[in-house]
């Protein structure tokens, strides 16, 4: 019988092995589990509430297993959903929308992948942190902002959290420190900020580190303490963190991290300050460090490769580019340190070739990458130098692309293991020898864009390893078969890239399939030419063919593409190819990128487009199609466009509103066609849309759908048929930087949300119906660079806001429109305008003088933004990454049509560098300005029909660019000036239906137009009129009645009678002497007799006389020597002479010519200055000037006695200095400054034996200093500064044993130091030294101690020659015994580079006798002498000091407090942003304060008020707080010191009024509160300065003082300069006022005064230059024939009424 209890163990055993059995059936089971109903209607919620463009959802269906579906994992035990994938690996957006709470039902979740779904909820949902089974947590790209959830620290199971490249922002959750089992966390690529919280020391398990961050993230107060528990982290990268430049404790805890295997620290603001303050402290890293990423850093010196070699021997890759390291750098300890370095990146900093040498010892080397280094040797030299050692024989590969190698191509094969070589972007030029050898293993050799010749050499078909070959844009210029047959060796068959475009590659295109492996042909851009034939075939591996733009023509059918279903980009564009393919083709490949621009497709739409389903790039315009394009076009299957080009073709039919699915942002153009019907909104989500020249006819709902548009930057929907209102929908449109509405049927009024397009730089609404004004919000477009509203009916005055707000633009049109009024003075602040069109309104009053602030139409003046880059910027963001979150650019066109010689022409882009005005067809009074002579870049000038009377300025013939002149049809009299006949340019001329009178001047230009050009001027005649002019009538009015004189009969009989007589007498005497000789004796023994009785009596007297006489006018009285007089003449027929600086060269006796010299005793001209005049008046931007200009003539070689030649301040641009001045043997002084030559200096100046001064400062000189100038022994002053000299400082210069001055500078060039300087040390007279932008001066020493030697030296400057803290810091130990001399004064260190204290520190070791030092714009790390514990001791000699670090605070101004000698302090241009009194408090702490006068402390950012007590520095004369954010009220009882003489407190934030006590100090003589916003009656201030009777320049312009203007003479007596203008003054201006006697200029202008103005008032204001009394309201009564007793330089009288018929111009 069995045992009851051994049966139920056997059935409880059958039990658990059945259901053992199910288990592993269950799991083993092909067939998913059904999942749990709760989970799979929370997964259709998501896929509701997700925008899935491209069917990733679609095999999510109800009722069908969830999963099954894609990306879903379930549990095959349970059901649930265990792991959800949804990542996209695509580069286009798979899924976008808001992330539904429903997933909040998946608890059992473990992995979730969102990595690129496009969130528009824009935070991480919260409910995340809910999920409490998640293990793995993957969010990156997803475009989440806000902050991190704090729920994150409860997922306790988490082991993986990656949120990498979002937009979260604020600080790093400390709750993150909970998930003790994470193993990886990235939050790079963000904008978060604060501290790490410490917290994320608890994070034991942790290996993988990222906190790359583009935010304010900072350092804890710990110094790193957090890191020391992260004992498994093996990954970490703190890059962009803040504040670790200084954190010496960081660095010990990363170097206890025993498992740290990659280390980044990328954009730290490390720098050699930073590691030298590390060296007290002596740490290693961890054996196990290998990769060190210090790249984006400040390094400048070899201290980096010190410490580098110093904390870690074991590196395998480490990266220092974009640093700022200078040649010379690379240390040898570090080459013999690196036993394990593989990979060393130096990209981007400025090394130079010679130090390659030492890093040839780094045997391990493997990748060595140098490119935008300053290599400027030839290549064979540094390849010489790299091969130098053990490294040739490690190296595989090697970029030395982006930098300045010149040369030709050397022997490659020295480095025998190399793989990769880029040689691009250099200048490497010549044929390339056929010799050359590539390395046996090479596989990638680019030497794309250089200067390369001939052919591809037939050894580098031979090298069978090489897979990539780019040769792009060089000047290869031989046949393509040629080349095809040198690479046909064993390279055949491993070449995969091969470039050849931008060549003059010429012939027939050859067979391509002998390379079975090529994947990538570019031939584009080259000279290819003949038929493709039919039977070639490409290599079947082929992936990209572009053969555009070379001249191809044939027939291209499917045949040609057989067996390349690899293919994915094609480029044929413009060759005459015709594309034929079988209707019913499908293609064996899928495209990207297709460009067949200019190839025959048609007539009809290319079927086989439809099987292209992941195109990228489409491009078939003007491609022959004249057909319906079909529906599945518009709905083509997962489109990624980035860009379509359908234009111009003859495509037909509607646009269908299909929801596009549009994955990226493209440029769309379907220009040009003709498509009609509505614009479909879909096209919104383009990023630049031309539908122009279609037949479109209404874009309401295109303009007005819902939604915001973020990316379309371009519309053009010119030359439609739109018609009706513009759509009032513009402010939903947020990057819009383009808008042309152009040649369409629209009316009513301009929307006013055209406003709300801020970005808005082009705005065309040409040739519409549209009325009204003007909207006033479009004042807020302040970047519009073109605005064109013309042939509109556009109606009211032209806004004032269009010069006030819109300061960009460049092009300003409203012609053809019915605005009114005048032109308002705004318009003269378009300083960057090239073209302004008002024509053909009406518009009535004057033409503004102030129109010569167009300073883009004068002469070398530069717009704000030239017409070759107009980029409008787009918020472009892709995949939610922060670091893709940029302005994109894209380029546009400007277009305008412009009536151009009498027919509308369109110009476009580079064309529009003609500039003009054109304000014709108008009511315009009054005279021409001639202040527009000043535009002297002006191409067009149209005036006519308006009523313009007065004459045609004299100096119009400035305008020497103008092609186009039309002043007819005004009122316009006197003569044609004379100065027309230089603009040689002019192709039309109009001057017809005026009242000008004369003889047309007589040049080719003017008697080549025709006779039309000049009708209808009554009195006008010469060629080509008919009317011919009275014989021997002048042009010249003032002379024309003595010309009149000399043709009357009684005249000719006088002069005859007197011409006879005389003959008859003297030869009735003198013939009868020469003939007789008894009379002659006679004679002379008369005279002898004669002199006897006159020596006998007064012969001492009349002795000495004579002698004094000779003495004083010289033995020679008959004039110059006719061959140098002659001479002379040729010089100034040669040059032009535009302002009568020649005039006086007229009469025989040259030596009373003006400018020329002659010797008394020889009459040999031994001078000639002719240095032209510059004039400026910096208050009112006026400047005059007078120079020669063209060409000199040879003649001067005459002058061989010449001695002083001064040709200063002319302009003889683009001519070379003549050789022939290297003969005038006699010269002692030479000065060509500032005269425009090119070219080199002659070097025959050094046959100058006599030459003691020679200055060519200023021209544009190139080439090296002439080595012959060592020659001038004699030479006491040398001058060439400011020229773009080469080369090396020619040590002849040593022998100018007798120089006092040298000034030497290589701006723009590359001038170098020669032989370390030592040459310096012979100038042993030298007094002035000045060494501008010289290059290697910071890498040397020897030229500063050879300086050290000079001892009469008082000036040194160095400007702008790179001297940086590696200057002072690597020389340290060569400079120890280094003092500058005792006599040195002047010192000038500006526009360097030093960072740190070191510049003081060393300053104050090696001089104490400076009495000036400036260091302006040469301090970029914000180091003051504050750092420096001995500078004010020993500066006990400075007086002057001038320093503008990046960064200063108030309490550096305590350095400047001792330096007891200081008179003049300049501290400007600085971000000091603390209040002024407490920098006022720190400066006066030390005896500085009883020496400083001058005290500048403008352009700051200073804040606060105005101290109550100044007078806290007794002895300052001038102080200057101009250009700060000082508020407030200046102190009613504020004391000023009693010797101040200048005060400027301008352009700040001052209220109130002016305080009685500054009428207290009676040395004031300058006050400057102009741009503040005082708001005092003007009588009482004026009142308050009652005591200052020196008062000479007094500005109160741009502030609110009200009232009536008040007596000034009896307060200021002396006042030369008094600026009242844009204020509130208003009433009359008493008869009886008077203004100071001494008065130069005198601005009231922009008030609202009014009154009578007369003479009288100006009674005795001889001094009188400025006068501006426009924007008010006064009468000029004024006497026609009163004579003012000034010369006025500027006059504005804009809105003055003038109440007299004739105004004397004088």
């Amino acid at each position: 019988m069995t045992n009851p209890t051994c049966f139920k163990i056997l059935m409880k055993s059958i039990l658990i092995m059945c259901f053992m059995l199910q288990v592993v059936d269950l799991v083993c089971s092909k067939e998913n589990a059904k999942c749990i109903e709760s989970e799979r209607e929370a997964l259709l919620q998501f896929k509701a509430a997700m925008m899935d463009d491209f069917g990733v959802l679609s095999s999510w269906k109800e009722k069908s297993n969830c999963c099954q579906w894609k990306g879903v994992h379930c549990s095959r035990l349970t059901g649930h959903v265990q792991r959800l994938d949804l990542s996209s690996e695509a580069e286009y957006i798979e899924l976008r929308g808001k992330i539904p709470e429903s997933l909040l039902e998946l608890q059992h979740l473990r992995y979730l992948y969102f990595t690129g779904i496009h969130s528009q909820d824009n935070h991480i949902p919260e409910f995340f942190g809910s999920l409490r089974n998640l293990r793995y947590l993957d969010l990156s790209h997803c475009g989440f902002g806000g902050k991190i959830p704090t729920q994150f620290g409860s997922l306790s199971h988490l082991r993986y959290l990656n949120l990498q490249a979002n937009l979260l922002e604020g600080s790093i959750p400390f709750q993150l420190g909970n998930l003790s089992k994470l193993q990886y966390l990235n939050l790079g690529v963000n904008d978060l900020e604060g501290t790490i919280p410490s917290q994320i020391g608890n994070l034991s398990s942790l290996q993988e580190l990222y906190l790359f961050n583009f935010g304010t993230l900072k350092n804890g107060d710990g110094g790193g303490q957090w890191l020391s528990k992260l004992n498994s982290l093996t990954h970490l990268d703190l890059s962009h963190v803040l504040n670790l430049e200084n954190s010496h404790y960081l660095f010990q805890m990363v170097a206890n991290l025993s498992n740290l295997r990659q280390l980044s620290l990328t954009n730290c603001n490390f720098s050699d300050h930073s590691i030298s303050s590390f060296y007290p402290f002596k740490f290693k890293s961890s054996n196990s460090l290998s990769v060190f990423d210090l790249s984006l850093n400040h390094f400048t010196s070899s201290m980096i490769f010190h410490w580098v070699s110093n904390v870690t021997s074991n590196l395998i890759e480490l990266n220092l580019s974009d640093n700022n390291l200078f040649e010379d750098h690379v240390s040898n300890n570090f080459c013999m340190a690196m036993n394990s370095l593989e990979n060393l990146d130096l990209r981007d900093n400025k090394l130079k070739g010679s130090d390659m040498k030492l890093l040839s010892s780094i045997c391990t080397l493997r990748s060595l990458y140098l490119s935008q280094n300053n290599f400027t040797e030839d290549l064979a030299s540094i390849l010489h130098n790299l091969s130098a050692g053990c490294m040739r024989d490690s190296l595989e590969e090697l970029d030395l692309g982006n930098n300045q190698i010149t040369g030709s191509l050397p022997d490659l094969s020295i480095f025998p293991f190399l793989k990769q070589l880029d040689l691009s972007l250099n200048r490497l030029s010549r044929k390339i020898a056929e010799h050359i050898t590539l390395p046996s293993q090479l596989e990638s050799f680019s030497v794309s864009v250089n200067s390369l010749e001939g052919v591809v050499p037939n050894s580098f078909g031979n090298t069978c390893t090489l897979r990539s070959l780019y040769f792009s844009m060089n000047n290869l210029s031989k046949e393509l078969s040629l080349i095809i047959h040198h690479l046909s060796g064993c390279a055949r068959n491993s070449l995969q890239e091969l470039h050849l475009d931008d060549n003059q590659i010429y012939g027939t295109l050859p067979d391509l399939s002998i390379f079975p492996s090529l994947k990538k042909l570019s031939l584009d851009a080259n000279m290819l030419n003949g038929r493709i034939p039919q039977n070639i075939q490409f290599p079947p591996q082929l992936e990209s063919l572009s053969m555009g733009s070379t001249s191809l023509e044939g027939v291209i059918t499917n045949h040609h593409f057989a067996n390349m279903s690899k293919l994915k980009v094609l480029d044929l564009s413009d060759n005459s190819l015709f594309l034929t393919f079988s209707n019913n083709w499908v293609p064996s490949f899928q495209l990207r990128e297709i460009y067949l621009r200019n190839c025959k497709l048609g007539p009809s739409f290319p079927k086989w487009l439809q099987t292209q389903d992941n195109l990228l790039s489409l491009d078939i315009s003007n491609a022959g199609i004249s057909d319906v394009v079909p529906h599945w076009f518009w709905n083509l299957p997962s489109w990624k466009l980035e860009s379509m080009n359908i234009s111009y073709n003859n495509l037909t039919g509607t646009i269908p509103n299909f929801p596009v699915r549009f994955s990226e942002y493209p440029s769309i153009s379907l220009a040009t066609n003709q498509f009609e019907g509505p614009i479909p909104p879909f096209l919104q989500r383009a990023i630049s849309l031309d539908l122009s020249d279609n037949k479109f006819s209404d874009f309401d709902l295109f303009a007005c759908a819902n939604g915001i548009v973020e990316q379309l930057g371009k519309l053009d929907f010119s030359d439609n048929r739109l018609s009706g209102k513009i759509p009032n929908c513009w402010s939903k449109f947020k990057s819009l930087g383009y808008i042309d509405l152009s040649n369409n049927n629209l009316s009513g009024e301009v929307p006013t949300s055209i406003g709300s397009a801020l970005q808005l730089q082009v705005l065309m609404l040409r040739n519409n119906h549209l009325t009204g004004k003007l909207p006033f919000s479009l004042r807020s477009c302040t970047k519009l660079v073109m605005l064109d509203a013309g042939e509109n009916e556009l109606s009211g005055v032209i806004p004032s806001w269009i010069g006030g707000d819109l300061q960009q633009l460049q092009m300003l049109i409203l012609r053809r429109n019915r605005f009114y009024g005048g032109l308002p003075l705004s318009l003269c602040h378009l300083a960057n305008i090239h073209l302004l069109d008002i024509s053909s309104n009406n518009l009535k009053g004057q033409i503004p003088t102030c129109f010569k602030n167009f300073t883009a139409m004068i002469k070398g003046m530069v717009s704000a933004m030239p017409y070759d880059d107009h980029t409008y910027f787009v918020n472009n963001t892709l995949q939610g990454a922060s670091d893709f979150l940029m302005a994109e650019g894209e380029q546009y066109d400007l277009i305008t049509l412009l009536m151009w010689k009498g027919v509308e022409r369109m110009l476009k882009n580079d064309k529009l560098l003609l500039k003009g005005i054109d304000l014709s067809s108008n009511q315009l009074s009054g005279e021409i300005p001639t202040e527009l002579v000043s535009l002297v870049e002006l191409v067009t000038l149209n005036l006519s029909r308006n009523n313009l009377s007065g004459e045609i300025p004299l100096k119009i013939g400035n305008l020497a660019s103008l092609e186009f002149l039309d002043l007819s049809r005004n009122n316009l009299s006197g003569l044609i000036p004379s100065s027309l006949t230089q603009i040689n340019r002019l192709s039309m001329l109009d001057l017809s239906h005026n009242n000008l009178s004369g003889e047309i001047p007589t040049s080719t230009q003017l008697q080549s137009f025709n006779a039309s050009s000049y009708e209808e001027n009554q009195d006008l005649c010469g060629p080509p009129l008919e009317k011919m002019c009275f014989k021997g009538k002048s042009r010249q009015t003032s002379s024309a009645k003595t010309k009149e004189d000399d043709h009357d009969p009684f005249y000719q009989a006088f002069y005859m009678s007197m011409g006879l007589g005389f003959f008859v007498g003297f030869w009735s005497i003198f013939g009868t002497i020469l003939f007789n000789r008894f009379w002659r004796h006679a004679y002379f023994k008369f005279l002898n007799k004669l002199t006897n009785k006159v020596m006998s009596s007064c012969g001492a007297i009349l002795l000495t006389v004579m002698v004094v006489s000779m003495l004083h006018v010289g033995v020679v009285t008959s004039g110059c020597i006719e061959r140098e007089r002659q001479a002379l003449l040729d010089f100034k027929a040669a040059v032009v002479d535009d302002y009568g600086m020649l005039s006086s060269w007229k009469d025989r006796d040259c030596c009373h010519w003006n400018g020329v010299g002659c010797s008394n005793l020889t009459a040999h001209v031994i001078s000639l200055d002719l240095h032209g005049d510059f004039i400026e008046n910096e208050y009112y931007f006026y400047f005059e000037e007078r120079f020669l200009r063209g060409k000199i003539p040879s003649s001067l070689a005459e002058l061989q006695h010449l001695r002083y030649l001064n040709l200063s301040f002319n302009r003889f641009e683009d001519n070379h200095i003549p050789e022939f001045f290297g003969n005038l043997t006699s010269l002692r002084y030479l000065d060509l400054s500032y005269c425009g030559f090119g070219g080199r200096i002659p070097t025959q100046f050094g046959s100058l034996p006599h030459l003691t001064y020679l200055n060519l400062f200023d021209n544009r000189l190139e080439g090296s200093i002439p080595y012959q100038l060592g020659n001038l022994s004699k030479l006491e002053y040398l001058n060439l500064n400011l020229i773009d000299f080469q080369g090396t400082i020619p040590s002849q210069l040593g022998n100018l044993s007798s120089l006092h001055e040298l000034y030497l500078t290589g701006e723009g060039g590359s001038l170098k130091m020669n032989d370390d300087g030592e040459w310096l040390s012979t100038l042993t007279s030298l007094t002035h030294l000045g060494l501008t932008s010289i290059l290697n001066l910071n890498n040397s020493y020897k030229w500063i101690q050879a300086i050290s030697n000079i001892s009469t030296l008082t000036e040194l400057s160095l400007i702008d020659s790179a001297l940086s803290d590696h200057f002072i810091s690597s020389q340290t130990p060569s400079l120890s015994m280094f003092k500058f001399p005792s006599s040195l004064s002047v010192l000038d260190l500006s526009y360097n580079t030093f960072t740190s204290s070191l510049l003081f520190q060393w300053l104050s070791n090696v001089t104490s006798n400076l009495v000036e030092l400036d260091v302006y714009s040469g301090l970029l790390g914000g180091s003051t002498p504050a750092t420096s514990n001995h500078f004010d001791i020993t500066m006990q000699s400075l007086e002057r000091l001038y320093i503008s670090p990046d960064q200063i605070t108030a309490r550096d101004f305590k350095s400047f407090a001792n330096v007891c000698t200081l008179s003049s302090l300049r501290v400007f241009g600085t971000n000091l942003t603390e209040d002024l009194e407490s920098v006022l408090h720190n400066l006066s702490a030390g005896c500085v304060t009883h020496s400083l006068q001058e005290l500048y402390l403008g352009d700051n950012q200073m804040t606060g008020s105005i101290p109550d007590d100044l007078s806290i520095f007794p002895f300052l004369k001038e102080l200057v707080l101009s250009g700060n954010q000082l508020r407030g009220k200046i102190p009613d009882n504020i004391r000023l010191p009693s010797q101040l003489k200048a005060l400027s407190i301008s352009s700040n934030s001052i209220e109130g009024g002016i305080p009685k006590s500054f009428g207290n100090t009676c040395s004031l003589a300058s006050l400057d509160l102009s741009h503040n916003t005082l708001t005092a009656e003007l009588p009482v201030a004026i009142q308050h300065l009652f005591g200052c009777s020196s008062l000479q320049y007094l500005d109160l312009s741009n502030n609110k003082f009200n009232g009536t203007l008040p007596d000034i003479t009896s307060i200021f007596p002396s006042l030369i300069t008094l600026s009242l203008s844009e204020n509130k003054l208003n009433g009359k201006v008493p008869e009886e006022i008077r203004f100071p006697l001494q008065l130069e200029t005198l601005m009231m202008n922009s008030n609202s005064l009014e009154g009578v103005i007369t003479e009288s008032h100006f009674y005795n204001l001889s001094n009188l230059k400025v006068l501006d009394l426009s924007g008010n309201s006064f009468v000029l009564k004024i006497n026609p024939d009163w004579i003012p007793p000034f010369q006025l330089q500027v006059i504005n009288l804009q809105h003055c009424m003038l109440d007299t018929e004739k105004l004397d111009p004088t």
